[in-house]
């Protein structure tokens, strides 16, 4: 005997399943995970002790952030289609690095370290991901190719960098979150 049951009623029942499911898990990670830290959104949440502590956190730092790491790999991007021919650099291709390189330049010239949450130091990486980036290009500019080797070695240090980048950025909001918790 097959038993027919209401459509509705069952994507409730499933419904009803899985939010009894993860109603008993959040239960339990919030008992026994501490600290607790989740991001939702622009938001950062502290569960500690029993005590649940949220603050704003900076989304535009992480933009900022991310932007600076975009240089890097916008170079690859662009050295990719190069990377798989000839790895001379054609006319077109030098104009657009160098298009690259003085957009680079425009922007950097515009750069504050107040868009950098006041650190010096993740400041300094910014500038680092950008000397880096246009001394690669500059390379590429010059020998009129793409070398392997250098092209490995820049995406080794630009993949060091981002990793700072991301490691401070991350420092920095968990350090507001201590100051106001503490």
């Amino acid at each position: 005997m097959v038993c027919h049951v209401d459509s509705n009623l069952a994507l409730n029942n499933f419904n009803k399943n899985f939010l009894d499911s993860y109603k008993q898990i959040r239960s339990y990670i919030l008992t026994t995970i501490d600290p607790l830290i989740i991001t939702k959104e622009d938001t950062l949440i502290l569960y500690h002790r029993d005590h649940q502590t949220s603050i704003h956190i900076s989304v535009q730092l992480y933009h900022h952030i991310n932007s600076i790491s975009h240089i890097a790999f916008t170079i690859y991007l662009k050295l990719f289609t190069i990377k798989l021919n000839n790895r001379n650099l054609s006319f077109k291709e030098l104009k657009n690095l160098k298009s690259y390189l003085q957009e680079i330049h425009v922007n950097q010239r515009s750069l504050n370290i107040s868009d950098f949450s006041s650190s010096n130091e993740l400041f300094q990486v910014q500038l680092d991901i950008i000397n880096l980036s246009t001394q690669f290009i500059r390379s590429l500019i010059r020998s009129k190719q793409l070398n392997m080797t250098k092209s490995k070695e820049y995406c080794l240090k630009a993949t060091k960098l981002a990793s700072i980048n991301i490691r401070h950025g991350t420092r920095i909001q968990i350090d507001h979150l201590y100051s106001i918790f503490f």
